[in-house]
């Protein structure tokens, strides 16, 4: 292959990548490096595009081959890291993080490190990472976000949850269309109807439901876009709340509905969850239909063992469960 193909091959690799064609970027890649495997960015380019496609091992491989020849740089070694994390080689991971930090002193790698010692259970240790890294640098977005995450995982309530909104200037945050009402910013309610819109996965759509009843004390009217497969559930725990399916993405008629306002339901906690107390109180169980357990009892044959497998959020329970 001569080196205008090689240049060629890899460019069109790249542009497959920034469009999110990953098998087809992963392919030229692979083209280049049957013939060439001493190609550094071959490797590399390659290993990013298996990493976008969830094949850690297969990417590992790759970026150990493209270090082995010769590229040392920095965030070449955080593709390594990566790799060990999301393959859940969780100590291999620290120990790159920690050994990398110890030679360049780049507080860049303080939210990996930080990320990773949430990941392996040692909470303590990874809040006292983030403060470290928040004294050098107060104005963190990330940081500050990860924290507030790291801070409700281990229970704690109240002013954390002011930070939860700084979400929305995370990379590739969901947005409300700005066009079907004014954000809600704790403007009296009575009198109004307002617009909640779910997100997330399932496990955060029901964890924010719990400020429901809240809001729909104070508002006159309260309408939470749902999906389908919480609509039941939601519907028979809130029965005063009007819970809409969003069909195809068509807000049309959430523009002639004309609400006062809108918001986000994971907005909604730091209104209504200020405290632990007030955090007991919002607690409520969440009901199916009356006649919900009877009618599966006779879908089942008797003895029948039914197992629940939760692993959280909508690509996981494409994919895992």
């Amino acid at each position: 292959m001569t080196p205008h193909r090689i240049q060629q091959k890899l460019r069109q690799a790249s542009q497959f990548n920034i469009n999110k064609q990953y098998v087809k970027a992963k392919k030229n890649c692979k083209e280049v490096l049957r013939k060439h495997k001493d190609i550094a960015i071959a490797w590399k380019l390659l290993a990013t595009n298996e990493l976008c496609l969830q094949q850690w091992h297969d990417a590992e491989v790759a970026i150990k081959a493209c270090i082995e020849l010769g590229d040392n740089d920095l965030a070449t070694y955080q593709l390594l890291a990566t790799c060990y994390t999301e393959s859940n080689q969780l100590d291999l991971a620290q120990n790159l993080l920690e050994e990398l930090f110890n030679q360049t002193g780049n507080n860049g790698l303080l939210v990996d490190i930080a990320m990773n010692l949430h990941r392996m259970g040692e909470y303590q240790q990874s809040k006292d990472v983030y403060d470290i890294l928040l004294t050098h640098e107060p104005n963190n977005e990330k940081a500050l976000y990860n924290r507030t995450i790291l801070a409700l995982s281990m229970g704690a309530r109240g002013d954390i949850w002011q930070d939860y909104k700084l979400r929305h200037q995370q990379k590739g945050a969901s947005t409300i269309p700005t066009v079907i009402a004014p954000i809600w910013q704790s403007e009296d309610l009575t009198d109004k109807h307002i617009l909640v819109w779910g997100e997330q996965g399932v496990a955060d759509q029901v964890i924010f439901s719990r400020c429901f009843a809240d809001i729909a004390t104070d508002a006159a009217q309260v309408t939470v876009i749902c999906q389908q497969r919480l609509l039941t559930l939601m519907q028979n725990t809130y029965p005063t709340i009007n819970f809409y399916v969003l069909d195809d993405n068509n807000i049309d008629p959430l523009i002639a509905a004309q609400f006062d306002y809108q918001v986000f339901a994971g907005d909604l906690p730091q209104h209504y969850l200020f405290s632990n107390q007030q955090n007991a109180i919002s607690a409520r169980p969440m009901t199916c239909p009356k006649n919900f357990n009877e009618e599966l009892k006779n879908r089942l044959h008797d003895g029948a063992k039914i197992g629940v497998s939760w692993f959280g959020g909508d690509f996981n329970a494409d994919n895992n469960n």
